[in-house]
């Protein structure tokens, strides 16, 4: 790859040679596309759960970048430390009971993400909780969405 006349700007990780690493030691290679973020956030939502209820918060995030982004989200219990994947629950006490929030993402359009979170038991105990969440949106390079 060096020597090649083609210029060029390779990083390599710790204890690696540039010149001599191979593809998936290298932390920056402009030959090739990487991932750029495009917008990131977060905040918090509350979920109150009474009886013979399912409640769901939707969280509405605007891009307008006019395709379908990957993204990555996260999302907590509010003043807990553990963060987990949108796409995933946890399960946390109530009295002597235990409850379950869920996450989830849909793509209603092209300009538009949206996180889920919700309960899906009616029986289960009555609570309110504060759920925090924080997303990175990233742009597909092959879309020239930054022209």
């Amino acid at each position: 790859m060096i020597g090649d006349n083609v210029p060029k700007i390779l990083a390599a990780r710790e204890d690696f040679d540039v010149r001599t690493a191979e593809v998936k030691n290298l932390t920056l290679d402009s030959t090739k596309n990487q991932l750029k973020e495009f917008m990131s956030g977060g905040g918090s939502v509350t979920i109150v759960k009474t009886a013979y209820d399912r409640p769901k918060k939707i969280v509405e995030i605007g891009h307008n970048l006019g395709y379908q982004p990957l993204y990555r989200g996260w999302f907590r219990l509010n003043g807990t430390a553990s963060w987990k994947p949108i796409g995933s629950g946890f399960t946390f006490a109530v009295g002597a009971g235990q409850a379950t929030i869920l996450s989830g993402m849909s793509r209603p359009n092209d300009n538009i993400l949206q996180l889920h979170f919700y309960d899906f038991d009616i029986f289960g105990p009555e609570y309110t909780k504060t759920i925090d969440y924080k997303y990175i949106i990233y742009i597909d390079p092959y879309k020239d969405a930054w022209t």
